[in-house]
């Protein structure tokens, strides 16, 4: 709706034993013309659905961290896409994106998924099919009547996808703390639907780290797969960090503080649970060298 921004999650996978083009459209069904901002993540298909989530969301995340938007027009019963992908037997195609309708047009556009034969396209298509771009490659065209329609409406709408923690004091003469990511889905508007692993909710967490003792010491922050295979994307105090795909239980260190005698340092991390990743996943605040003396089974905990 008009000034009320959207971030939308999709992840798609072709289980059917033919090629299907996905298609991800934005739709103006009014008479007046619209003005979209978006900023996009679209991973390529692929038949690892870790992978695919994760390349979209980096896109997402850069684009995101650096405010680098377009502006979408969307004539009047006109569609735009947003994704346009074809998708061979078990590929997954995956996206997270930003959608802010601009005020003084329509109140409203319909953003619709759709799974459709294959074709052969022209060679405009046949670029936009291979873009995480594709509203470059091809124009804004009339809308059909079935895609003006609004069908079945999604229930996996959440009002509130932010997690925003409270301080977290860590003291370098504590063990370490943990973490949590994607343990506690939020609900949908109507509270009849969970969204279990949390996908695409952002996190905030604020570190308070301290040393009280008379010798410099370190403070690791490591990130750990702990439900299975996934990789994960950080902004540490604003600066982007990424993990690689980790195997279930391995561990990645993010960040490494120093503080001297005395000395307090704030840290704040953000990070989003990606698509097609094994959730929840933690994050430990350690002294230093402590997160690899813990072993595959060890309980995670903290004080």
């Amino acid at each position: 709706r008009a000034n009320a921004p959207a971030r939308m999650l999709y992840h798609h996978i072709n289980q059917s034993p033919a090629n299907l083009t996905l298609h991800v459209l934005v739709v103006n069904d009014s008479d007046s013309p619209a003005k979209l901002v978006l900023i996009p993540g679209d991973g390529d298909p692929d038949k690892n659905p870790v992978k695919a989530g994760y390349d979209a969301g980096d896109m997402f995340v850069r684009g995101w961290v650096q405010n680098t938007g377009e502006v979408l027009n969307v004539p009047p019963r006109s569609a735009v896409p947003v994704s346009l992908r074809r998708l061979r037997p078990l590929e997954t195609a995956s996206g997270l994106c930003y959608l802010r309708l601009l005020a003084g047009g329509p109140e409203s556009l319909l953003v619709r998924t759709d799974a459709r034969p294959d074709f052969v396209p022209d060679s405009r298509l046949a670029r936009a099919m291979r873009s995480a771009t594709p509203w470059r490659e091809v124009s804004a065209r009339s809308a059909t009547e079935r895609e003006q329609s609004e069908g079945v409406l999604s229930e996996h709408v959440y009002p509130e996808p932010f997690k925003e923690y409270e301080q977290v004091d860590f003291s370098v003469t504590d063990l370490f703390r943990a973490l949590a990511i994607g343990e506690k889905p939020i609900q949908n508007g109507s509270g009849a639907k969970r969204l279990d692993g949390n996908f695409g909710v952002i996190y905030t967490f604020r570190l308070n780290l301290f040393n009280p003792t008379d010798r410099a010491a370190n403070v690791e922050i490591v990130f750990e797969s702990s439900a299975g295979y996934t990789g994960g994307l950080f902004l540490i105090n604003e600066k982007y960090k990424k993990t690689p795909l980790l195997q279930p239980r391995q561990r990645f260190e993010l960040e490494r503080v120093a503080l001297e005698p005395g000395q307090s340092r704030r840290v704040v991390i953000r990070t989003v649970p990606l698509s097609g990743a094994s959730y929840p996943a933690r994050i430990f605040v350690a002294q230093a060298g402590y997160s690899r003396s813990l072993g595959s089974g060890d309980a995670i905990g903290g004080r």
